[in-house]
């Protein structure tokens, strides 16, 4: 991707990543997690925004004030996991924070604020569950998506 392909970009200040998918839980499950589900998962949940930050990171590095920021989740949490399952799922948000631990470090130097947001449990339309919401369980995502500005996060600085 050329700069000069996405000139717009420059005036942004914030880079926000906000992908994410999970397989039905039985299917992430310990007995029935396969390789498909862990390619697919990682694909959308970490390798997606950690190559898309790279072919963007140039534009945000010209702003007077470059932010990124990635929809992670909480149960993406080594020490907050007291429920095991959703291994896929789990494992594709842990490899997310740390890519965004490493990116605070290495971008410290160029005053990049990292910042891994988790605003909790959202349904969606196709019934499966997904880790974006407004703060209290099972909001819809009209309502998630309106409060976005909200969200609980954790700010990494190097």
């Amino acid at each position: 991707m050329q700069e000069s392909e996405i000139p717009f970009f420059k005036c942004y200040a914030l880079f926000d990543n906000l992908s994410g998918v999970a397989a039905n839980p039985k299917q992430d499950a310990l007995k029935t997690v396969d390789l498909g589900v862990l390619e697919h998962t990682f694909a959308v949940n970490t390798y997606g925004p950690l190559l898309l930050t790279q072919q963007l990171l140039p534009n945000v590095l010209k702003s007077e004030k470059p932010r990124l920021a990635f929809m992670s989740s909480r149960v993406g949490s080594i020490e907050d996991n007291s429920t095991g399952g959703n291994y896929a799922y789990r494992a594709s948000k842990t490899a997310l924070n740390s890519i965004c631990k490493s990116l605070a470090v290495e971008l410290k130097g160029d005053g990049v604020i990292v910042v891994i947001m988790h605003p909790g449990i959202v349904k969606v339309l196709s019934h499966s569950i997904l880790f974006y919401t407004c703060g209290k369980a099972n909001c819809g995502a009209d309502e998630s998506h309106s409060k976005l500005g909200r969200t609980e996060g954790l700010c990494f600085t190097g």
